[in-house]
Parts: structure tokens; sequence; C-alpha cells
């Protein structure tokens, strides 16, 4: 909500909440806008007249209804003539009150004349024509489920309509959608986003508020600058592209041409974010620094870091575009916002891989760099990690026991190799660079492995890209995965090194997050979260008592982490809209669990949890979050 929508409420509420200043500034945003005198008049109107006017116990109501009807048939030109009429004498009552009155009392007198002639006069009109009810912007493309906010009510979405005033939006996991303005400003916002379509200072600007979760936008020059509000920062932007995520503790914003103005209001400090840099905003402080992976962004037309940085491709046209990565199972993120595939997959959409693929049949080289970390030290079978393919032919990298294999396939051959092995819980980056018919893999920087093979670019058709497996289809590969880059051009040996260096010292500079692991009994659950509470297809926890039998391993200062004590830990009840296994546990059986603090996983922040340990001790208790969970049985 911006300064001026917050006094309009106030004023609304009580004539006498505003101070001079405020009234004086509030009188001047209504007098230069018309969309705010308009809010301004509905908000009057339902406050004050509304009932009077339309009162079903009114002899003469439904004469009313259709007399409105008929005057709304008449066209919107007759309308937006009228509307001109009236903001004109409103207008020139509320010039005219601030030049004839000295005294506080009677400005608030002629604002109130003002706004109430406009009701008297167009009321029929500041219905069907408030801002809520005006579209400022189009749905272009989009994908999944959506949860609109709409004038109190809450409406699943699953097909393009048009964005209004006052629009909040929640979007699932799976859930992406991209706003076009009538200037050409395009929005693409992404999965586990919360954002609202809020008035600007007047009618030339436009607000972005976003509780939670990520955007990329181009931005064509603007009058007045397009602002995006977060809990922690403002950034201002004139003309540019940018990429910007929020949580509850930070803001962070990538900007690829043009500049960027990000502020931190509440310490009145404020950075310019130029072309490949990054600005950073949160309680502490604002910074901005330059982005540094990937390095040579040469020939680079596909790239995922983590799920709150940017993340785009190059089109079949060679177009930069946004994406969303599609998941399925129970693929999700972890605490940095890797992709946690257990039992899961994420698969880019189609039109980003059909430029991957483009790319590299025009050049006649691949390359694709990316860090994972297993969670399990061996696999009993071949369970695939990332997956370039289709009908009849595939690279994929794969875990196989311990080790790690880059598999080649086309119509009529196939190869097979070991690049090396892998250690659970250790981040390591593949990459692999393959030119015409000769390839070369290799392992944390170094050359593992070499051949030839031709993976007939020209024949590929309808290409997939794909990161895990989902265990229904084939064996699930348990771990996250991260920093992937694709490249139509083949990787030297040396700047794969420095990309290597470069990725793993980003991955280790990380804040280390305490865990504890336990041998436990589910005790007592919370309700499982109802289907209103969160958007179609999306994700939310509930919380559930274990009673500890042993500790493993404990890095928590929690006394309650002893044999005999009982903790409380939120899982994942619901994920991309499927019922996960908490909401099935049964009390009393035993379960080999690894925790962190809740507060550690931002990834959990702003979804639903149900969480019905609500008496005074237990409100004070900590919660935790069930990083892993598997059956024990006694004697492992």
């Amino acid at each position: 909500m911006t300064k001026i929508q917050a006094a309009i409420e106030r004023y609304v509420e009580d004539r006498d909440s505003l101070s001079d200043d405020e009234l004086a500034e509030l009188i001047e945003a209504v007098a230069a806008s018309p969309e705010l005198l308009l809010e301004l008049k509905s908000q009057l109107m339902i406050a004050e007249m509304l009932g009077q006017q339309l009162a079903v116990d009114r002899s003469d109501f439904r004469a009313q209804v259709d007399q409105r009807i008929r005057d709304y048939q008449r066209g919107e030109v007759e309308l937006d003539q009228r509307a001109v009429e009236l903001r004109a004498l409103a207008q020139g009552q509320l010039q005219e009150a601030q030049l004839r009155l000295e005294r506080r009392q009677w400005m608030r007198l002629w604002l109130g004349v003002a706004a109430m002639l406009l009701i008297a006069a167009g009321g029929y009109y500041a219905y069907l024509t408030a801002p809520q009810w005006r579209s400022i912007a189009r749905v272009d493309r989009f994908s999944g489920e959506l949860l609109l906010h709409r004038r109190g009510e809450k409406i699943p979405v699953r097909a393009a309509f048009r964005v209004y005033y006052g629009d909040r939006i929640e979007t699932a996991t799976a859930g992406a959608f991209e706003v076009v303005y009538a200037d050409g400003v395009k929005v693409q916002v992404n999965g586990s986003t919360d954002i609202e379509f809020c008035y600007g200072e007047s009618s030339l600007q436009k607000v972005l508020q976003i509780r939670r979760g990520d955007v990329a936008a181009q931005v064509t020059p603007q009058q007045k600058p397009l602002l995006v509000e977060t809990d922690q920062a403002i950034a201002r932007v004139l003309g540019t592209e940018f990429f910007l995520a929020t949580d509850r503790d930070s803001t962070r914003l990538e900007v690829h041409q043009g500049k960027v103005e990000l502020e931190q209001p509440k310490l009145l400090s404020s950075v310019i974010v130029g072309e490949n840099e990054l600005g950073m905003a949160s309680a502490s402080g604002v910074t901005v620094s330059p982005i540094t992976w990937p390095g040579d962004q040469k020939d680079l037309t596909f790239v995922f870091q983590t799920a709150r940085q940017a993340r785009w491709a190059r089109t079949s046209s060679g177009a930069i575009q946004s994406y969303n990565l599609q998941p399925a199972g129970s693929a999700t993120w972890n605490s940095h916002f890797a992709m946690k595939l257990q039992d899961g997959s994420f698969t880019v959409p189609p039109e980003a891989v059909a430029g991957v693929v483009a790319a590299t049949t025009a050049s006649g080289a691949l390359s694709i760099q990316a860090t994972l970390t297993p969670a399990a030290e061996s696999t009993a079978e071949i369970a695939s990690i990332v997956t370039l393919f289709d009908e009849h032919h595939s690279l994929a990298l794969a875990q196989r026991g311990s080790e790690l294999l880059l598999r080649l396939q086309c119509r009529d051959h196939a190869d097979e190799l070991v690049i090396g092995s892998l250690q659970a819980g250790a981040p390591t980056h593949v990459a692999v660079s393959l030119s015409e018919t000769e390839f070369s893999a290799y392992l944390n920087g170094q050359k593992s492995a070499r051949g030839t093979f031709d993976l007939q670019w020209n024949n590929w058709r309808q290409a997939r890209f794909r990161f895990g497996e989902v265990h229904d289809v084939n064996p699930a590969w348990p771990g996250s995965l991260e920093g992937v880059a694709c490249y139509s051009r083949a990787l030297e040996a040396e700047e794969i090194a420095q990309e290597s260096q470069r990725y793993l010292d980003e991955v280790r500079s990380r804040p280390h997050i305490p865990q504890a692991e336990l041998i436990a009994i589910w005790n007592r659950g919370s309700q499982m979260p109802r289907p209103s509470e969160y958007a179609p297809g999306d994700a939310a926890l509930m919380v559930r008592g274990l009673d500890v039998v042993r500790v493993l391993r404990n890095e928590l200062f929690d006394e309650s982490i002893a044999p005999g004590g009982q903790v409380l830990a939120a899982d994942w009840a619901v994920l991309n809209g499927l019922r996960q296994p908490i909401a099935n546990a049964k009390t009393g059986q035993a379960v080999r669990v690894v925790l962190e603090p809740f507060n550690d996983n931002p990834q959990l922040w702003g979804h639903v949890c149900s969480d019905d340990f609500q008496s005074d001790a237990d409100r004070a208790r900590p919660r935790y979050f069930i990083v892993s969970v598997t059956p024990y049985v006694a004697g492992t």
C-alpha cells in the first residue's frame, strides 16, 4: 500500500486523522491523478452513500439498477467524457478550497464537498469505472495455477486474465505468469511468489509490492519510475532489465541492462546497481557488487543458479527470456534454494529448451556445467541427475552406486563413461564439453574423461531438459542440484577450471546450518492444512511432535533434544499439490530424522503451516524442519 493510498484510507475512516501537511499532500495527489480521484470517490460513496442510493427496501431500487445498466451500455466514450467533466468540476472545487481557506477545518469541508459533488453527480460511474474495476495490464503467458485476491475474494485461476489495480496474486511452485502493460513493460512473475499491483503517486507510475518470491522485468523508458517495494527495500526503475527476489530477511536485485536505484528506506541509504551488478538489501544495509557467475557469458544459452537468483534462457529467436521450472513429485528447494530432487524432478519449459538446441545445432557445439551434492553414498540403480533428450537422442549425467556417469545416446548407438566418484554431502562441480564429434568431461575442474560421439543435433525434435526423476517413472536421484549453465560453444579446460573454482567457493562460503540426527517416534500432529488456505497446486506445512529415543549427532543447543525429550518439527504436508508422507505418518512409528532450525530455512517462509501446538509452553518451544526422514528398523 502506497503512502497516498494509506492517507485515503485514513481520511475515509476519520476526517480528523490527517495533519495539515498530509491533507495538503492528499489534495495535490488527488488533483493530479484521475485514478486516485476515482478511488477516493468510490470509497466515500461506499462508506457514506451506497446504502442510501441503492437500498433494496426503496421502491425504485429495480429502476435504479436498470437505469445504471442502460447508462453503462451507452458506451465508454460517453462515460469517459462525463468523467472528464466531473473531474474538472471536482478539481476546480479542490483548487478553490486551497486558495480560499486558511484554516484546517475549512480545508476539510471543501475536500468533502468536492468529493460529495462527484458522488452525487456520477455515483453510478464511480461504481462502474473505479480503478479496481479497470484493467491496467494483461496476462500474456501463463502456466500452473494461481490464487487471485480481488475485492476481498480468493479466486483460483487456471487461465489467462486481466490485472486490475489492487489485485494481489499468489503463485504455486509451478505457477508463473507474464504481465504486459500497454507501454510495453513486461513483468515475469515466477513460482512461490506473492505480489500486489498498486497505485503510484500518479496515474503514470507503476508500483509492485512483493511479499515473497521473485520477478524478472523488461522495463521500457518511464516518465515516473516503476517502483518495486519489498519488506527491506524499494527499487526505482526508469528503463532496464532486472531480476528481483525477496524473502522476509533480504532483497536481491540483479541488473542485466541499464541501472536501478536500490534503497533501504529505514536506514535512508541507497545504491545504484548497474549492468551485470548485484544489489543486496537487508536490515543491516544495502550493498552492490559485480555478478561473478557465470564468468564469460559468450554463447550462454541457459542459466539456473538457484531459485533466488536470475534464471533465463535464450529462445529460438535469440531473445533472452526468464522462465519457471516445472516441478513434479516431491521436488522442492533446499535452504539455499538449490533444487532438492529426492523423489522428484524439475522440467525446463519447452520454449527454453528449443533455444538451447537451436543454438547448438547452428554451432555444432554444446557445453553444460552443474554443481551437485548427493544425499546418499550410493544408489542401487542408475539414477538420472541431468538429462537433455528427445525420442531418439540423449545426453545425461547419472549416478550408479558411487560413480558419476556420462551417458550419450542417439538412434543407432550409445556410450557410457565413468567421470568420477561421488561422496554424500560433498558439492561436486561437473562439466561436459562437446564439439562436433568429440567430447570431454571434467570433475571439480579436472579433465576426467574424453572420447568421440556424434549426437546428430540436426535430427533432434521436440527436445526436453529435465533435472532428477520421479520415482514412479525411473529411479529417483537423492540430492541437490544448482549452478546449471549451457553454452553453444565448447568450453576449454582453463575456463572450466575457473568456473568450478568460482562456484565451489560460493557454495563453501555459505553459512553452516546446524543439524541434529535422531531416532524418534511420531507423536500427535497438527490438522492437515485446508486447500482454501493455500494456492492450488502449491505447498503447505504441518507440525508434529517427535519423541526422542536416541541422538546420533547434535549441533543444536536445545535441552529437549535428548532421550526422553520431545521436539516439534514441521515438514511438507502438501507439495506441488500432492499429499506428503507426514500427513499419513502413524503415531508410534519409529523414524530416523535430520532436523534443522525452521528459521534457518527461508524456502519455508510465507507458506501455510498448520501448528496446533498453541499452549503457552508449546508456543515458547523452538520449531524445526525435517530435512530428511526414513523408517527406522531396530539394529540398523
